[in-house]
C-alpha cells in the first residue's frame, strides 16, 4: 500500500508485542498533538473530539479490537499495523507481567498460582487464550467468548483482515527488520533502545506522552 493511500496510521497494539519500545519510537515522529491512545473505554474522549482535531491525528494507538473499527471515526484515509509473536512467548510474558503489576484486573487471582495453573484455569482469556485471533478478527466483545471458545473461522477472519487491511505486519522476533518495514512504509526516523525486558520477560510499561 503507498503511503499516498492514507493519512493516518491506526497501531493495534496487541498487549506483549514490544509496545513499550515503539512507543518510544512514535514519540519521536509525531507532534504531541497529532498522537492520540484509543481505547474502548476513551470512545466518549474520542467522539468528542471536533472535525479539526480529528484531522490533526495521524497516529492512533490502544489496546483496541479490529471490530472497533477505529478507521470510520477519522475524517481521514487510515491504515492499521500490527506486531505478532510467538503465542506460546506471549503467554508467559502475560503471565510474569500481571504478577509483577498489582494493579493489574487479574493479580489477585494470579498471584497464588503457577504458570501452568494460570494458563489452565483460563484467568484471562483474551491474554491467554487465542488472544492476537480474538483481537484480529472483527469481533468486538470477544471478551464474551469463553475460554477455548474460539473457532478456525474467526482465524480466518483474522488473517482476511490482516490481508485487506494492514500495511505492515511485523513479528516480535524479527523486530529489527519490521523497524525497517515501518521506516520504508511510514517514513519513520528510527532510532530505539529496547525498553520493557527483564529477567522476569515484564515490566510495567511508561505511559505515551500523546494527546488523550
Amino acid at each position: 500500500m503507498s503511503q499516498t493511500h492514507y493519512n493516518s496510521i491506526a497501531f493495534l497494539h496487541i498487549p506483549k508485542t514490544a509496545g513499550s519500545t515503539l512507543q518510544q519510537i512514535i514519540r519521536r515522529n509525531y507532534k504531541s498533538d497529532e498522537g492520540m491512545i484509543y481505547e474502548k473505554k476513551r470512545m466518549a474522549a474520542f467522539l468528542g473530539l471536533s472535525e479539526k482535531q480529528r484531522k490533526k491525528v495521524k497516529i492512533l494507538m490502544g489496546h483496541f479490537s479490529f471490530g472497533l473499527n477505529v478507521h470510520q471515526y477519522l475524517s481521514q484515509p487510515t491504515t492499521y499495523f500490527t506486531i505478532l509473536r510467538n503465542p506460546v512467548d506471549r503467554v508467559i510474558s502475560t503471565y510474569f507481567y500481571i504478577i509483577r503489576n498489582p494493579d493489574h484486573t487479574h493479580y489477585k487471582a494470579t498471584l497464588d498460582l503457577s504458570l501452568y495453573d494460570f494458563v489452565k484455569n483460563g484467568v484471562s482469556p483474551v491474554g491467554i487464550d487465542n488472544g492476537m485471533t480474538r483481537l484480529l478478527c472483527g469481533i468486538d466483545d470477544t471478551a464474551s467468548i469463553p475460554f477455548g471458545g474460539c473457532t478456525g473461522a474467526m482465524l480466518q477472519m483474522a488473517k482476511n483482515n490482516l490481508a485487506q487491511y494492514f500495511s505492515v505486519i511485523g513479528f516480535t522476533d524479527r523486530f529489527d527488520e519490521t523497524l525497517i518495514l515501518l521506516k520504508k512504509i511510514y517514513g519513520w526516523r528510527i532510532f530505539y533502545i529496547k525498553e520493557n525486558v527483564s529477567k522476569n520477560r515484564s515490566a510495567a510499561p511508561p505511559p505515551l506522552k500523546l494527546s488523550t
